[in-house]
């Protein structure tokens, strides 16, 4: 009877050891949280993924949240604060792909946040599981601070990005820079050599204009010359040619004498 008693008091103190380890194995486990709206087909297909990998339910467990009610009007679901206040911390430690503006959103531990369809987390919750869930989005849901740890390789990699960005920005604007001026000189070189030769085109007119006129000046001239030396020889007194000029003697007539042929004839 006494070894009754003995062994039911074993039992009775191992129970509560063994409640509190099973407890402590499902607080283990990683919480994986999916931001979803409703009807969302790559949300749905999120879950079929994560519900088949081999340690779902033994490392994982998966926890739904409404983001929007749907996907076709966005409308805005009773975990939408959650969510902003969610991809806010994270890019906030250097998760530039967080975001409450898409889904699926996925959030697990303070190691991952991305929003878009992935088949490549089971790597990222063995680590956490591994590491020990932080669960930052209960933190952050309890308007905790310090939920995220900052990622330092995403900080170094988003500002190497973005310096590459703005020297890509500088380079390309020199090169519009040069492209523009390129182009205004062939643009001048183009134009000057238009209005130089529409210029010599209107200078040869008007040189030709010129002439015209000169001659037509000359014409008149010498039109009017012509005619002054008409009226002049119109003017003048008729002269006969001179006869020693031309060879010839012009017989000389004598005054008739009736008088001496009368007296001739007598």
């Amino acid at each position: 009877m006494k070894r009754f008693f003995a062994i039911l008091l074993i039992v009775i103190c191992l129970v509560p050891f063994c409640v509190y380890a099973k407890d402590k194995k499902e607080d283990k486990k990683v919480k994986v949280y999916v931001f979803e709206a409703g009807g969302c087909p790559y949300c749905e297909a999120e879950t079929e993924y994560l519900k088949g990998l081999s340690s779902y339910n033994k490392k994982f467990v998966i926890v739904s949240k409404e983001l929007y009610v749907d996907h076709v009007n966005w409308e805005k679901g009773k975990d939408y604060d959650l969510g902003v206040s969610v991809a806010s911390e994270f890019n906030k430690a250097g998760f530039a792909d967080a975001s409450s503006t898409g889904t699926p959103f996925v959030v697990i531990s303070d190691i991952f946040a991305a929003t878009g369809y992935s088949t490549d987390l089971e790597e990222v919750i063995n680590q956490a599981y591994e590491e020990g869930d932080k669960d930052a989005v209960s933190c952050i849901s309890k308007g905790k601070d310090d939920c995220v740890r900052i990622n330092e390789e995403a900080l170094k990699k988003a500002a190497e990005e973005e310096a590459a960005k703005e020297k890509a920005k500088e380079t390309h604007g020199g090169v519009a820079i040069l492209i523009l001026g390129g182009i205004a000189l062939v643009g001048a070189i183009v134009y000057t050599f238009v209005f130089k030769k529409n210029t010599n085109s209107e200078i040869d007119e008007f040189d030709d204009e010129d002439d015209v006129e000169e001659e037509e000046k000359t014409e008149e001239l010498e039109e009017k010359e012509h005619e002054e030396k008409y009226e002049r020889n119109q003017r003048r007194p008729i002269r006969r040619p001179n006869d020693r000029q031309n060879g010839t003697r012009r017989p000389v007539r004598r005054p008739s004498n009736t008088k001496t042929r009368r007296n001739e004839n007598k």
